[in-house]
């Protein structure tokens, strides 16, 4: 009886082998198994990318490739590898939200010049698929949201940071992007971006505040906010936005009363008005202010 049993076991432990090893050369026919998967990504990708001749199916493979590739390590032998791919890359036209996600949290091994081309390129990717880069940026996390804002305004000069907030503030005001979508645009995006306004300084236009912001003068509170008369205008989609309100902080609030009347520079960013003492559709957070020539 205790061999039948011991027998027993024994073919149930043969048979749960059999399956084991059966099932892994199954699985193994359909998805190729790479013992070097994870210890060398950084060789797959190069023995993959020939450049614009790459294939859809190699193009598609590197970039799900990307979030485990380190860029140090690529172009430790060659530089040119890291140039090559990082200029192929920026070209490319995405529309998957998911190739993009990929691309973006392809940030390991980043330093020195090796950032600050792959700031480049990502700023390339945000002007030739914006609509994509934003949906995949807001689904990151936080933090890699932050980093990546960083390296496009990094490589972005006066003209494109506006370019940027100029979408930004059009894609806030459309229906494209659900409630909470907007509000990490708002403050992971817009208000992390850095930009510098030029225009005249002025305090001498009446708005009314509590308790009843107008509707009833005698006896709403008078106000007199800081504005920027900018001079060039602010394009968000068809609206053409011609002064901001300055909100200084309580630090430089002495800085910019003293810039009252003049032609002024103001670096600082930009939020989108939310309450009653908001006078215009977008306000300046002041980080400098400066007398422009």
């Amino acid at each position: 009886m205790k061999n039948l049993k011991r027998k027993s076991i024994a073919w149930k432990i043969f048979a749960v082998a059999v399956i084991t090893v059966v099932g892994f050369i199954g699985i193994s026919a359909i998805i190729p198994i790479n013992s070097e998967m994870e210890s060398d990504v950084e060789g797959q990708v190069k023995s993959m990318f020939k450049g614009d001749k790459t294939s859809p199916e190699n193009t598609e493979t590197i970039i799900s490739l990307l979030p485990f590739i380190n860029w140090s390590k690529y172009a430790e032998v060659n530089d040119e590898d890291f140039l090559n791919i990082t200029e192929w890359l920026r070209n490319l036209k995405i529309s998957s939200k998911d190739s993009m996600v990929n691309l973006l949290n392809s940030t390991n091994g980043l330093d020195g010049l090796y950032k600050d081309i792959y700031s480049s390129t990502l700023k390339s990717l945000f002007f030739n698929n914006k609509e994509t880069f934003i949906k995949a940026l807001i689904s990151l996390k936080k933090e890699q949201i932050e980093l990546i804002a960083s390296y496009i305004q990094s490589d972005c000069d006066e003209n494109e940071a506006i370019k940027v907030v100029e979408y930004l503030i059009d894609v806030l005001g459309s229906d494209s992007l659900s409630l909470d979508e907007r509000l990490e645009v708002e403050h992971y995006l817009l208000g992390a971006f850095k930009v510098n306004l030029s225009g005249t300084l002025t305090n001498d236009e009446l708005f009314y505040g509590p308790p009843n912001y107008g509707e009833n003068p005698e006896t709403d509170e008078e106000k007199y906010p800081y504005m920027l008369k900018l001079d060039k205008p602010i394009k968000a989609g068809h609206v053409e936005i011609t002064k901001v309100q300055v909100v200084p902080s309580i630090k430089n609030i002495k800085v910019v009363n003293n810039f009252l009347n003049k032609h002024v520079k103001i670096e600082g960013s930009l939020f989108l008005s939310h309450t009653g003492h908001h006078y215009t559709p977008i306000l300046i957070k002041v980080d400098e202010v400066l007398e422009a020539k």
